[in-house]
């Protein structure tokens, strides 16, 4: 008998009394009719024909899926083709754009990234790390303030970030590195519209910095990125 609405996909949690009364109301069907059930989740109907299955679909009854039950095994068919490409490797990689000029610094940084399993980017100018964000979901940005210019003021990069909407946004870390921040003051994150700020001076420090406001980020935003998924929201 089908267990999981066809709708919102979840476990339909009936008791034994619920089951004894479905089996007994399919088994009381006339040929040809069918048996209407509203999910106790989202409240949709779904029809059951007189084996147990959704109406509309062929075969027997749709078997249970337990919420513990292993996912399948992954198909393979790629790697025997040779068909998997490094566009496709990149996608399911978490990429960071590092916008700062070459050197030890830059270094530090792209290191600390690396380190946690990132794969970094360094747009030679803005025009082109605003033309790369129109296609590429980046889970990071480093913006260094003088990226643009001799003040944070003059970013274009600085301006587009901090105008996405939300939808987008809350999805981006954005951290700030600059002469003038104090790292990890969450004030003047808050006042540069950005997740976390740093001082370049403190960047020999970023892999436990960057834990940090990781975690942070997590905590955060976790309790609201689970209450979009509940609303079938991303």
């Amino acid at each position: 008998m089908q267990t999981i609405c066809p709708n919102c996909q979840r476990n339909l949690n009936l008791s034994e009394v619920q089951q004894t009364k479905v089996k007994a109301a399919l088994a009381a069907l006339p040929p040809g009719r069918t048996l209407k059930l509203g999910c106790p989740h989202c409240k949709k109907p779904m029809e059951l024909q007189g084996d147990g299955s959704l109406a509309g679909q062929g075969g027997g009854p749709s078997p249970a899926k337990s919420p513990l039950d292993p996912p399948r095994p992954p198909d393979l068919e790629w790697l025997k083709k040779g068909e998997y490409t490094e566009r496709e490797i990149l996608e399911d990689i978490p990429q960071v754009m590092i916008l700062m000029a070459e050197g030890d610094k830059r270094k530090l940084v792209d290191e600390a990234f690396s380190a946690m399993g990132f794969k970094t980017h360094f747009p030679a100018t803005a025009a082109a790390a605003l033309e790369e964000m129109r296609f590429v979901s980046y889970a990071g940005v480093v913006l260094h303030s003088r990226f643009e210019g001799d003040s944070l003021e003059q970013s274009t990069l600085h301006a587009h970030l901090t105008g996405l909407p939300m939808r987008q946004r809350r999805y981006i870390l954005y951290m700030l590195i600059g002469p003038e921040f104090r790292t990890m003051y969450d004030l003047e994150a808050l006042a540069c519209s950005a997740n976390t700020v740093i001082n370049e001076e403190e960047l020999p420090h970023l892999d436990v910095i960057l834990k940090k406001a990781m975690h942070d980020y997590e905590i955060f935003y976790a309790p609201y990125m689970e209450a979009l998924k509940e609303y079938g929201k991303k």
